[in-house]
């Protein structure tokens, strides 16, 4: 564990996309929450997300809202709400491949 995380602030800095990999319960949550709280997004929002809750057919507007012919139909998908913050899909293997 004490490498894991010395590895994890090694990248603390970037900006770039992260994938972390791993069987469920090998603590890829607590990855992605450890490098959010320790890096130059921590204050940023972190919003997490496990994709094998999204229905099948809302994975797009969840993911990138929508915009209805109503104002008030209007959704901020969650890319938006993530803003220049960490979005962690859990469970992305889950997904539709469509």
């Amino acid at each position: 564990m004490i490498d894991l995380e010395a590895n994890i602030r090694k990248i603390c800095d970037l900006t770039s996309q992260l994938l972390i990999s791993g069987e469920t319960g090998a603590g890829k949550d607590m990855c992605a929450r450890f490098h959010h709280a320790n890096s130059v997004r921590s204050k940023e929002p972190f919003i997490a997300v496990n994709c094998a809750t999204i229905p099948a057919d809302h994975v797009e507007r969840e993911l990138f809202g929508f915009h209805g012919q109503a104002p008030q139909k209007f959704h901020r998908g969650l890319a938006e709400r993530a803003k220049v913050g960490i979005l962690f899909l859990d469970e992305i293997a889950e997904l539709p491949l469509s």
